[in-house]
């Protein structure tokens, strides 16, 4: 028991020291004929504070992200690799410049470090001399942070892969020209789930989406598909860091005993389909009068068969003496 608790409190300090570590300098730059920027997100800012004006954010101070921190490593071993293969590149070596891109906010400072040609940013120098010392870029990962970004980039078509925007409006070529990513986009994704529903046949789905710029476009592709079939959304929820999840999933499975639900109410049988729907009944048809009171005015009646009535007298319209108009809807 006792090796147990030493090896569990070693790993609890590697573990504090770890969040606490931030990487060195030297570990951001490396000198070479061509050189690469990168995008990664190796602390994240979860509490942005309000600036009178633009204030350059401290990255180290903010919590360490393990997983991007991995990424960075992966960038530069990979540069390493091309430069010491005698293969790929040869007699060429390539250098990257990477930021600590924590906050797409006020991160700025940073991108425009990329954007410079001798410190300077000139927009509306002519192009051939205009040309950043910098001939790609990798990252960031999320797609929030990359529709922050992206458009400075492709001003200048200066090629931007990244490693994790799945968002659809990425594909807009008019907008984003020299854009790449090495993941599928959202709408292949959302493509496939769409055929796994089609597939089993099943009519009645719950979406569960990232609280963010991924996760909405997500959710609107998904519209977009189940869009007249016969699949019905009945539950959506955007999750987040504070997202209680036994909540949600209590919510589904009410929907899901509601469309088994069966009972009488005022001497009527109720009862719901797949689509959460009333099987049958009727609705009151209401309209404000000039006092500022409700007034039944008609019913709409949908069982056995379709049928509504509307009390025209009833219906008094604000215009002088005409009465209003209305259309029949099929």
């Amino acid at each position: 028991m006792k090796p147990f608790l030493v090896s569990l409190c070693l790993l609890g300090t590697i573990l504090h020291d770890l969040a606490q570590c931030s990487a060195p300098d030297s570990e951001f730059q490396l000198e070479g004929d061509y050189l690469l920027g990168g995008l990664f997100d190796i602390h994240f800012d979860d509490d942005p504070v309000y600036h009178d004006r633009p204030e350059a954010v401290e990255c180290s101070s903010k919590p360490f992200t393990l997983p991007s921190y991995r990424r960075f490593q992966v960038m530069r071993f990979s540069v390493e690799q091309i430069n010491n293969s005698t293969k790929l590149l040869p007699n060429v070596s390539l250098g990257y410049e990477i930021f600590d891109h924590c906050s797409d906010l006020h991160n700025f400072p940073g991108i425009l470090q990329l954007l410079s040609v001798n410190g300077l940013i000139q927009p509306w120098g002519e192009p051939h001399d205009n040309l950043s010392k910098v001939i790609a870029v990798v990252g960031p990962f999320s797609s929030t942070n990359t529709l922050t970004v992206a458009p400075l980039f492709m001003t200048n078509l200066i090629p931007m892969v990244s490693y994790g925007a799945a968002s659809s409006a990425f594909a807009e070529k008019a907008k984003f020209p020299s854009f790449l990513r090495t993941v599928h986009s959202n709408k292949e994704v959302i493509d496939l789930i769409f055929n796994i529903v089609k597939h089993f046949n099943w009519r009645w789905v719950a979406f569960l989406n990232s609280d963010d710029a991924y996760g909405i476009d997500g959710l609107e592709l998904f519209y977009k598909r189940i869009k007249d079939t016969e699949i019905c959304l009945a539950y959506n929820k955007g999750l987040n860091d504070d997202t209680n999840d036994t909540e949600i999933f209590k919510e589904i499975e009410v929907l899901a005993e509601l469309k088994q639900s069966n009972f009488t109410l005022l001497n009527q049988s109720i009862q719901f389909d797949e689509n959460i729907e009333p099987r049958f009944g009727s609705y009151s048809i209401v309209f404000w009068n000039d006092s500022g009171e409700a007034e039944v005015i008609g019913y709409y009646k949908f069982h056995p068969s379709i049928h509504y009535y509307i009390d025209e007298n009833k219906i008094q319209w604000y215009t002088d003496g005409e009465s209003g108009t209305y259309v029949n809807i099929k």
